[in-house]
């Protein structure tokens, strides 16, 4: 997906040390179920315009998980956009707090 080095994939020690904290990320995402309602709290989305694993109209449905505000915010880029726009991202999230 584009989102790691190849050198750090090639590299047998920092996989070794890296591995359990991502198959541990992969089995919560995996095995998640909220078993309740839409939370009350705000709830902005960042999605990137080209990302692959998560469509545009996906990435909206968050809406339907909160009855509070919403925000949707789509930057360019896929699914690893936030390392090429995190200054423009820190910034809609600096704003919201100071205007919070």
């Amino acid at each position: 997906m584009s989102g790691t080095m190849s050198r750090i994939l090639g590299d047998e020690e920092i996989m070794r040390m890296a591995l359990p904290a991502i198959r541990a990320d992969y089995t919560a995402a995996e095995t998640y179920v909220h078993d309740g309602g839409p939370v009350r709290c705000p709830i902005t989305v960042f999605t990137g315009d080209n990302d692959t694993r998560t469509s545009l109209d996906a990435a909206r449905r968050w809406r339907e998980h909160t009855t509070g505000a919403f925000d949707f915010h789509v930057f360019p880029g896929g699914h690893f956009f936030v390392a090429e726009q995190s200054p423009a991202i820190l910034k809609l999230i600096r704003d919201k707090i100071a205007n919070s």
